[in-house]
């Protein structure tokens, strides 16, 4: 078989530790090589995978089939623009983009060439999300979702995510998650919402927020950021049952935490399956480069970042205090 070649746009964590090691486990690809600020015999992430590491422009102009982007979210309209319009499919790291226009604009571009361009949003792909619906489905109407994600400061003041130039901040990197599990659920169109968010002191970045949806016959509570302690959940009230699942954002291959349900005071667990969550994204990456990709991931996509701009507008017209 011939594996497709997939370069990688970034030396972050989530690329090291989750993403590159993905790509060589799975046989739809080859890695390529990495693209790096740091080049030569002093680039750990080349030496870390005995892979070839270029700068950012060799890479993007190399004869690679596909390039994963991971770089700070300020930063990827610009590089993920130059991918397309190389010729080359695009697997770009949430947040997709900063603003909602320049994700249209990206997804044009990929349509007129013809190339896959979505977004690396991994949690999606486990089975346990596909095992979660199907409860869902069969637990009666929903009435309230509570959705969290949080950890603790990072160690480094200095890291990208307090970054208010690269587009840092809690909303860009944490809430796409439980929004994009409350989408899935209810769909995007609510009614309103209302959100509190404290900003980091100095940084002028948001650190941690709470949003409450209201929809036609249900409720959502979000709460995501940074400075908590660790939390990664989400719980599902219907009118029959209760449905709960923790680590549901962020699952090692070695986590098989169990499902919840809950009905008249009687606990029923359900049983979990251990997975890959990034070597299934990347097949299904794959998939989407030989056969076309589903218009349905663009529409989600896009549906959160309107929303997430729709919370930023609010936010600032209330001159980044709290409410």
């Amino acid at each position: 078989m011939n594996k497709k070649t997939i370069g990688v746009l970034g030396c972050s964590n989530i690329a090291t530790k989750s993403v590159i090691p993905a790509i060589l486990e799975c046989d739809e690809f080859s890695l390529y090589g990495v693209g790096s600020r740091r080049l030569g015999s002093d680039n750990y992430c080349a030496n870390q995978f005995n892979t070839k590491a270029f700068s950012y422009d060799e890479l993007i102009n190399s004869d690679v089939d596909a390039i994963y982007v991971s770089l700070p979210v300020g930063l990827h309209y610009e590089w993920g623009k130059k991918v397309l319009e190389s010729g080359k499919h695009l697997l770009l790291e949430k947040l997709f983009t900063e603003k909602h226009s320049q994700a249209v604009e990206l997804f044009a571009i990929a349509e007129k060439n013809n190339l896959v361009c979505r977004e690396a949003l991994m949690y999606e792909f486990h089975p346990v999300q596909d095992q979660i619906d199907e409860i869902i489905s069969n637990s009666g109407n929903i009435k309230v979702i509570d959705a969290h994600l949080g950890c603790p400061h990072f160690r480094d003041d200095t890291d990208i995510r307090y970054s208010k130039e690269l587009a840092g901040g809690a909303i860009t990197d944490y809430l796409v998650y439980p929004l994009s599990f409350v989408f899935r659920q209810l769909g995007s169109t609510y009614k309103f919402f209302r959100p509190i968010v404290k900003y980091k002191d100095g940084t002028g970045v948001d650190e941690r927020g709470y949003i409450q949806m209201q929809y036609e016959d249900a409720v959502v509570n979000i709460s995501y950021g940074f400075g908590h302690a660790y939390r990664n959940e989400v719980s599902v009230w219907t009118d029959k049952k209760i449905i709960k699942a923790s680590r549901i954002f962020s699952r090692t291959s070695i986590c098989n935490n169990p499902i919840e349900v809950w009905s008249n005071g009687e606990c029923t667990i359900h049983e979990t399956v251990k997975s890959n969550h990034f070597v299934r994204m990347l097949y299904s990456f794959a998939t989407e480069i030989d056969i076309g990709w589903s218009p349905s991931l663009k529409i989600d996509t896009l549906d959160r970042l309107r929303f997430i701009e729709n919370l930023r507008t609010v936010v600032n017209v209330s001159n980044k205090r709290e409410f």
